[in-house]
């Protein structure tokens, strides 16, 4: 097992492609950027399990539809010295939860 770093983009709704996903770990603040961790299987074909994942970055009071019930939550990331707060939801793109 690896771990990999995605370096998301300050935007509402992004997707990742990520590689034997066996679980999403962190969400830090490296150099400006917000990157999210994950744990990956290394040991099989590398592209054998291709996930896509689809990222939520929620600023603090933005208001969004999406019932945050129905996405995990990874953490909140400070920008500019804590100006700026956001919070970073996944789910695997398509995937339904129940209610």
């Amino acid at each position: 097992m690896k771990i990999f770093k995605y370096v998301l983009e300050v935007e509402p709704t992004q997707f990742i492609k990520v590689e034997n996903l066996v679980k999403v770990l962190s969400v830090e603040e490296q150099q400006g950027e917000i990157v999210l961790y994950c744990a990956v299987d290394d040991k099989e074909d590398f592209y054998a399990h291709t996930k896509e994942l689809e990222i939520l970055v929620v600023g603090t009071g933005h208001l969004r539809e999406e019932n945050f019930g129905l996405w995990h939550f990874v953490g909140t990331v400070k920008l500019m010295e804590g100006d700026l707060m956001f919070h970073i939801f996944w789910k695997v793109k398509g995937e339904k939860f129940p209610v």
